[in-house]
């Protein structure tokens, strides 16, 4: 079965209580879904309601793109003015780096040359996440976690990403 949504991405709680639904176990889904997010606000507990997030993919050839980054709503941030979680929106140039205005910016260089380019890019080190040391380089594994979320990945990401979060005082 798949849920019935007209996003790119319908969720991990939508994908879940389908499929439990598909197999009898509704009553399961429910208590997983519980439980994960007991963990994400526990270790997001002292972050301040105000804060904000971007998830974004990044190429030197593209710019940056919009992944759901709703998994980080968990922690209890809300998206930034410029957050696409449903990836509809176009690739955002270069040239507008500073509208990644997230207090957390995970940020994915889908290579180790993209990574350079960010590290070179003078708009990019100013931003509010990178000068306050709340930006987390993900790789692909992370983005794949964090864009296509399911119970498991999200608590193996939640290990990954605590240290960053824990800096959102």
């Amino acid at each position: 079965m798949i849920p019935e949504s007209s996003d790119t991405d319908v969720g991990w709680e939508a994908s879940l209580r389908t499929t439990a639904e598909a197999v009898g176990m509704d009553d399961k889904a429910e208590e997983i879904i519980s439980d994960v997010k007991g963990e994400y606000k526990n270790a997001g507990g002292d972050v301040a309601a105000e804060k904000t997030y971007n998830f974004t993919g990044y190429t030197e050839k593209l710019g940056f793109f919009s992944g759901n980054g709703s998994v980080f709503q968990l922690f209890g941030l809300s998206p930034s003015d410029s957050q696409d979680d449903s990836q509809t929106k176009s690739a955002l140039s270069v040239e507008n780096t500073d509208q990644l205005t997230g207090d957390l910016l995970a940020v994915y260089p889908q290579a180790e040359a993209d990574r350079k380019a960010l590290d070179s890019n003078q708009a990019f080190q100013q931003l509010p996440a990178v000068r306050n040391g709340t930006v987390y380089y993900a790789d692909a594994q992370d983005a794949y976690a964090i864009n296509t979320a399911g119970p498991h990945s999200l608590r193996w990401f939640l290990d990954r990403i605590t240290p960053t979060i824990e800096k959102l005082d």
